[in-house]
């Protein structure tokens, strides 16, 4: 139920929205009880103000769904003690301007079914060790044009293992090494990974993709490690045909004795690359190109004065031409 006065709209009870709502410093939303407001499609406008626009009772959560946020800042949410808000199945976050994750977001908040966050360019800070979690089985966070900044640890993460982190136009910047532990890492336009000496760590079991038209750059003295754990499978980072580019722009590319093998996709170096393939000892534990198979050959493409350098382990040339 919607109640409205001349201030504030006052939801008590599941509500499905037939209108679009304005928010503004003199008009606010105030959430008293456990609910779903489903948007409906409709949008919903957070004008500029420095005071909470959306304001959810202690102890209370908050599921949108089928909702576009527009304007949207973490500032204009105030949560009470206990409360919670679940960015739902349906949601488009649309940023007016640049974020820091506030730091009582590490518990209370969480991206639940198909979320869209369109960055326009602006950053998502997690600088207040806040987290962003992706949970349910299929949710998937889709980061659009938006730069994370001090991304580390596990602060992105899935809860399940068929949770989706999208990347399309987007950046992540690493202040410390990050680890993508389970669920799907999918890039399906230009993005970015960089963090001056910091690591990378692809340390899930389940398979990601590279999409076709679509480039992942590490960029100058970042590492992208890869070590699934629990598993033995080197092609869990899936490229389906030449236009799946992984660009190591001065990078690193490590691997342990799982190793590590590309097919179909295209491998791009430029600047001075380094391969560590650490204590492995046989072709089975390599950096392997290519599986013999010429539809399958991966595509190495080594620019003027780029070099490969194997600073340990193995490399396998198993490409049929």
């Amino acid at each position: 139920m919607l109640r409205t006065n001349p201030s504030q709209y006052t939801f008590a009870e599941d509500t499905t929205l037939g209108i679009h709502i304005v928010l503004s410093a003199s008009k606010t939303i105030q959430v008293t009880d456990n609910i779903t407001l489903n948007g409906n499609k409709t949008f919903l406008y957070f004008g500029s103000s420095t005071s909470p626009l959306l304001i959810v009772s202690a102890g209370k959560t908050l599921t949108l769904t089928n909702i576009i946020l527009m304007n949207f800042s973490f500032n204009h949410i105030q949560l009470g003690t206990g409360a919670s808000i679940v960015f739902g199945d349906g949601v488009q976050m649309e940023f007016g301007v640049n974020q820091t994750l506030p730091t009582n977001y590490l518990s209370n908040v969480r991206f639940q079914g198909k979320v869209k966050i369109l960055g326009r360019g602006q950053f998502l800070d997690l600088s207040n060790t806040a987290s962003i979690t992706i949970g349910g089985q299929g949710s998937a966070l889709l980061l659009d044009n938006v730069i994370v900044k001090n991304l580390r640890g596990t602060m992105l993460r899935g809860l399940t293992t068929n949770s989706t982190v999208s990347l399309q136009d987007a950046t992540l910047k690493l202040a410390a090494t990050y680890t993508f532990t389970q669920g799907h890492l999918e890039v399906i336009g230009d993005s970015k990974i960089m963090g001056d000496g910091q690591i990378f760590s692809f340390e899930t079991p389940q398979t990601s993709s590279i999409h076709s038209r679509a480039m992942l750059t590490v960029d100058r003295n970042t590492t992208f490690s890869y070590s699934p754990h629990g598993s033995t499978n080197k092609q869990l980072l899936w490229m389906p045909d030449i236009t799946s580019v992984l660009f190591l722009n001065g990078a690193t590319l490590k691997t342990t004795t799982t190793g590590m093998q590309f097919t179909r996709g295209t491998l791009l170096a430029d600047g001075k690359v380094n391969f560590y393939n650490d204590s492995a000892t046989k072709l089975s534990q390599a950096i392997i190109f290519g599986d013999s198979v010429a539809a399958h050959d991966a595509n190495i493409s080594i620019m003027p004065a780029a070099s490969i350098n194997l600073q340990s382990g193995l490399i396998d040339y198993r490409n049929a031409s």
